[in-house]
């Protein structure tokens, strides 16, 4: 209760939590009994506490964000920041592909909060501060955190509490004793006193460390509706809109929700030194296709000097390259087939699959040349024999990988990556098979012998 799980999982988004929070942890045994089960619960929980915010959700690899879709403003007060996210969460709710109930902003509800009225110039007279009266509420309530002190493996905080002699809370307001240290300091007056006896040390300490009633520096406390926390970013204070697609409709994506909410959400008018930005699971989503993407130039050139260094002939580098795009008429139906996304794992099983269908058909390409220079047969007959006599080494090559993604079909995380390396390999051997002869023939302009 209060916050996330600190040592269950690493890879939890860990909340504020506080006394309006609390986390409920359900294990199953595995992935259908989950996708099972969360349904069950909301719906139960739901019923039996209407008044509370219920929402689940499965463990996932984000450590921050804890919703889909997310869109954050930030600014420097906090009531027009509030503004603008009501305005963003109303757009969430009138899109059919969100679920209406996972609408909501990261700041909590607002509480109730004593509030002095700061006298600026009685407490100047004083050498009272508008902090040291915060200060002093915090001492006479909850207690102002002075320090730590380690108690073997865990920190216990220290506060100062200003009480009554008895030991019981000061009940009237007005009367909480109100330090400064810019009391700290002697008048010549006061060291000539003591000098020549005319006062005590212990008269000087008291001066020096004098306090005065709340009433002298206030003009009167009260309750206060307020912001209990303000979260910022950078340094900016900043809100964040959330909300996450329905889970009830297949065709509600996150990518789905931002592009059906993404027009409306921009058209919000931003006053001068408030901005907004697009954040989530999408976010991080395209840092990290963006960092991967880095590195494909340069895979791509090793794959093309390697090519030519072994080929030594441009038009057979780009013979092999042209059959890689084909693979995506497997992708695709294995993807719709089987309702997975085309997010980060299955770009990651896209680049596997470069190499594989260039592995192909340099066996198939390779085995042509030899054919033609090593056994002097014909451009014609070489293509029809490397064909039929690369059929068995390519096929098995690709049912081996095609085999070994089987067990990762279930998986969560990998399932979809191991159906796009499925689904393009499958398509990649009937490429290599069917059409790189034919590419083959129709590059190098190869006739029927006669």
């Amino acid at each position: 209760m209060g916050s996330a799980p600190a040592r269950y999982c690493l890879v939890r988004p860990m909340t504020a939590g506080g006394d309006c929070y609390g986390e409920l942890m359900v294990d199953c045994k595995d992935y259908e009994t989950v996708m099972k089960q969360i349904p069950k619960i909301r719906e139960q929980l739901r019923e039996k506490y209407p008044d509370a915010y219920i929402r689940i959700r499965k463990y996932n690899f984000s450590i921050d964000t804890s919703h889909t879709v997310e869109v954050e403003f930030s600014g420097p007060d906090p009531a027009m920041l509030r503004d603008l996210s009501r305005q963003a969460e109303e757009i969430m709710r009138s899109c059919q592909y969100v679920d209406p109930y996972s609408v909501e902003n990261n700041w909590k509800s607002h509480g109730k909060v004593l509030v002095a009225d700061y006298n600026r110039p009685w407490a100047l007279h004083a050498g009272i501060e508008r902090s040291d009266v915060g200060n002093a509420l915090m001492a006479a309530t909850d207690g102002l955190p002075v320090g730590v002190i380690n108690d073997q493996d865990r920190q216990v905080m220290v506060n100062l509490n200003v009480r009554n002699a008895d030991g019981s809370r000061i009940k009237d307001l007005d009367c909480i004793p109100v330090w400064s240290t810019l009391n700290v300091h002697l008048s010549g007056d006061a060291l000539r006193t003591v000098a020549t006896g005319g006062g005590s040390i212990g008269e000087m300490k008291d001066e020096m460390m004098r306090s005065v009633p709340l009433s002298s520096v206030t003009d009167g406390v009260g309750l206060s509706w307020d912001e209990n926390v303000v979260l910022r970013v950078n340094g900016q204070r900043a809100i964040e809109a959330e909300c996450d697609p329905n889970t009830d409709l297949y065709e509600a994506t996150p990518a789905k929700v931002v592009s059906e909410i993404k027009e409306q959400i921009e058209a919000i008018a931003l006053p001068d030194g408030y901005k907004m930005k697009w954040i989530g699971e999408s976010e991080l989503q395209d840092e990290a296709i963006g960092g991967l993407m880095e590195y494909v130039p340069i895979t791509i050139f090793i794959v093309l000097l390697a090519l030519l260094l072994l080929f030594n002939n441009w038009k057979k580098v780009i013979l092999i390259l042209m059959c890689f795009p084909f693979v995506f008429c497997g992708i695709t139906p294995a993807l719709l087939a089987f309702r997975k996304p085309f997010t980060f794992m299955p770009i990651i099983g896209v680049m596997g699959l470069v190499g594989m269908m260039v592995k192909n058909a340099i066996v198939l390409v390779d085995e042509i040349n030899r054919l033609q220079t090593e056994e002097h047969k014909s451009a014609y007959t070489a293509v029809i024999e490397a064909t039929v006599s690369r059929v068995r080494p390519v096929l098995m090559a690709s049912l081996t990988t095609i085999v070994g993604m089987i067990p990762l079909l279930g998986d969560p995380m990998y399932g979809s990556m191991a159906i796009t390396i499925m689904g393009g390999l499958t398509i990649g051997t009937i490429i290599t098979l069917l059409l790189l002869p034919l590419f083959y023939s129709a590059l190098f302009k190869i006739k029927a012998d006669e």
